[in-house]
């Protein structure tokens, strides 16, 4: 199947537009969806901007608050709450999922042996957490993603089951407003993700570093303790106190180098996973939920005319539609892929008239602006601009 390069991106498949006049079409039809949903996402990003910019940590005069039972200030509040609750359709969009507070549950309870820095959280400590996964795979986990490893071993990683994409929306009482993606991220591992864990020592290095001090002072004892007993007359009780003020004193330092270590591996593994925080992540979530919409629409527009007549209904057009393009998606990739088909039909329909299941390259009419849409900028977002990039299929798997 040969292709042609349209300016949108990725090359057209010669399988639906075989003819220089379809190719066309389609081509003008991608340019007009593009800067449709531009200027539709730029407005939606300088909405989220206008939004987060009084509660961004990274700005020069950080929004104070009272640490008191009350929490943020009433504005303040209202501002996060409004933002959180902007976010989830964006999130959607950008074939986020939430995740159900039972996963949330289970990744605090539970510790991998492969994650050597572990962390408690307190969720009573937080007014908002949530956690937005997208492509859950099970395998082993890639190494660049992982914990540093102190020492190297030859057998095969483990499987784990993580995801390639972790958005945190999180808020303690009184205190800022939390956002940051990461990337390949262990189901388990998801409590390293919160800025303010408190990191402990597993068990098991617990237990070694009891027995590392047994030992030494068992020696000590020995080379030390049973000569000050015989030659400076040293009594039982002050040789025993003496002993165990050492022995206090090294395993205090010796946990605290440890929980230094764990505090050092933890900042090493987020800054390996971390992909986007503040408000680099609003322009990174709205340029991906774009770059989704875009090729669901151009996916549906390219599938619609395989899919019966007018005279279809709406429920059988959409599931022929979403039929069509999963069976191509993972006959062409390999990867068994959800296409929302009701949602790209919506889309369409958005874009002006209902779709239609019979012509290629008809180009959508501007888009209509409709309520609850933020005003749009007078000027550009130098940030937002560009073409959509259109590698890949939107994956959509069910999590947990």
């Amino acid at each position: 199947m040969g292709d042609t390069q349209g300016p949108w991106g990725p090359p057209v498949p010669q399988e639906f537009h075989a003819s220089a006049a379809a190719r066309a079409a389609f081509l003008a039809f991608a340019a007009r969806l593009d800067a449709a949903l531009g200027r539709r996402y730029l407005r939606l990003h300088h909405h989220l901007q206008a939004l987060y910019s009084p509660l961004d940590p990274d700005r020069e005069a950080p929004p104070g608050g009272s640490g008191g039972a009350g929490g943020w200030p009433g504005a303040e509040a209202r501002r996060a709450r409004r933002l959180v609750a902007a976010l989830a359709p964006l999130l959607r969009h950008g074939n986020f999922q939430r995740l159900p507070e039972a996963a949330i549950a289970f990744a605090l309870l539970v510790q991998h042996p492969e994650d050597e820095a572990q962390v408690s959280v307190k969720l009573e400590d937080y007014e908002e957490l949530q956690l937005w996964a997208q492509g859950q795979r099970l395998g082993p986990l890639p190494s660049e993603s992982g914990a540093p490893r102190r020492w190297a071993r030859s057998a095969p990683a483990p499987h784990r089951r993580y995801f390639s994409r972790v958005v945190v929306v999180a808020r303690q009482r009184a205190g800022p407003l939390e956002l940051a993606e990461f990337r390949k991220v262990p189901l388990e591992a998801l409590e390293l993700l919160l800025e303010k864990g408190r990191v402990r020592t597993p068990g098991l290095t617990r237990a070694r570093l009891h027995l590392g001090l047994l030992g030494w002072a068992a020696l000590l004892f020995l080379n030390l303790g049973l000569g000050l007993m015989a030659d400076l007359k040293v009594g039982a009780t002050a040789l025993l106190l003496g002993l165990g003020a050492l022995v206090t004193l090294r395993g205090t330092k010796a946990f605290a180098r440890r929980r230094e270590a764990a505090a050092l591996d933890l900042a090493r593994s987020r800054y390996r996973r971390s992909a986007a925080q503040h408000a680099d992540l609003l322009a990174a979530l709205t340029r991906r939920a774009q770059d989704e919409a875009t090729k669901e629409l151009l996916l549906a527009h390219t599938f619609l005319p395989r899919c019966g007549g007018p005279s279809v209904a709406p429920e059988e057009l959409e599931e022929q539609l979403r039929l069509q393009v999963e069976e191509w998606l993972e006959r062409n990739f390999g990867v068994p892929l959800a296409f929302p088909a009701g949602r790209a039909l919506g889309g369409l329909r958005d874009l002006g008239g209902p779709p239609k299941t019979s012509g290629l390259g008809d180009p959508p009419p501007p888009p209509q602006p409709r309520l609850g849409d933020p005003p749009e900028p007078a000027g550009g977002d130098p940030k937002m601009k560009g073409g959509t990039k259109t590698g890949g299929g939107p994956q959509n798997s069910e999590l947990l």
